[in-house]
């Protein structure tokens, strides 16, 4: 046992260094990563806020809300009221299906390497509960 510790051929420091090296590009990597998540969480709360906005007003008219969510979450995104159907104008008559699609991209950077765009949609949909003579 002794022979191990006090062996003197730098095999183990070479692999340590080689062990850290790939450590440290891990956790870097992770860092950069972890943003994405963060951002589509925000994504998700705003789309759940807006799904409901529109089920409680049976409208899709939440351009002054949209704004204010944008502002908040400090991110740029688009918001489609794609497959809603309409009673009249932007308004959604009682039991109407309303769905929503919020999209955005997130611009990843890794250290030197490279930057990539990483598209984030996020769906919803809801029922409109409010009634239109």
């Amino acid at each position: 046992m002794k022979k191990v510790f006090f062996n003197n051929d730098g095999s183990a420091l070479i692999g340590f260094l080689v062990g850290f090296f790939v450590l440290m590009s891990v956790v870097a990597f992770a860092f950069s990563i972890l943003p994405v998540f963060s951002v589509k969480s925000q994504l998700d709360a705003a789309a759940e806020k807006l799904i409901r906005s529109a089920e409680i007003g049976g409208t899709t008219d939440l351009s002054a809300q949209i704004d204010s969510l944008k502002e908040e979450i400090g991110t740029d995104f688009s918001v489609s009221w794609d497959g809603t159907e309409y009673f009249r104008g932007n308004t959604v008559q009682l039991g109407g299906d309303i769905k929503l699609q919020i999209a955005s991209t997130y611009e990843l950077k890794f250290l030197e390497y490279g930057r990539y765009d990483i598209p984030i949609r996020i769906f919803r949909q809801g029922t409109s509960e409010r009634y239109f003579k």
